[in-house]
């Protein structure tokens, strides 16, 4: 499934972009993608999390393991370049179900996925991949996760992403 902002601006819209790209690339093929755009960080009565707005004062947390998913976090710094551009950071989380998007494959198929989320990232030419985490108690250190939740069939990664954006940027409505 494919959650979008409705037309968004600024940072959404390169993020609504390479949301549309994964999406697109691997819903079908590990049999099922739940595709979040930007994210927000709040704490909960168990700790720190991760969750999607979704209407009002309504927000659903996305970090557990019940499905194949990836969802976006923006760092809390935006830097001037000129004009109306700015470059931002993006931390790109993936929760995997390795047993259904590799099922052809005997073992554990960690590499496998990151190799093809990696493929897709690198033909989007308005994003610079920084780095690749994929240990879960690095990636998710600050927020409230169950260390089962990386064990197998499933894994956990984050891939932190630089692009470069025009603040006022908007999407064309056309009738």
């Amino acid at each position: 499934m494919l959650f979008s902002k409705e037309f968004p601006v600024g940072i959404d819209i390169p993020i609504d972009k390479v949301q549309k790209k994964l999406h697109a690339a691997f819903n079908e093929a590990w049999g099922g993608l739940e595709c979040y755009p930007r994210c927000y960080v709040y704490d909960t009565e168990q700790g720190c999390t991760i969750a999607h707005f979704v209407s009002n004062l309504d927000y659903e947390p996305v970090i557990h393991s019940d499905k194949t998913k990836c969802f976006f976090v923006l760092k809390p710094e935006m830097k001037h370049i000129g004009g109306n551009y700015y470059t931002a950071e993006l931390e790109l989380f993936f929760i995997v179900n390795l047993v259904e998007a590799k099922e052809a494959i005997g073992h554990r198929a960690d590499e496998e996925v990151r190799r093809d989320v990696l493929n897709v990232l690198n033909m989007i030419p308005s994003i610079n991949v920084k780095n690749v985490m994929f240990n879960q108690e690095v990636i998710f250190k600050d927020y409230a996760y169950s260390i089962i939740d990386d064990l197998q069939p499933n894994h956990c990664f984050k891939i932190t992403l630089a692009l470069e954006y025009d603040i006022n940027e908007q999407i064309c409505l056309t009738n």
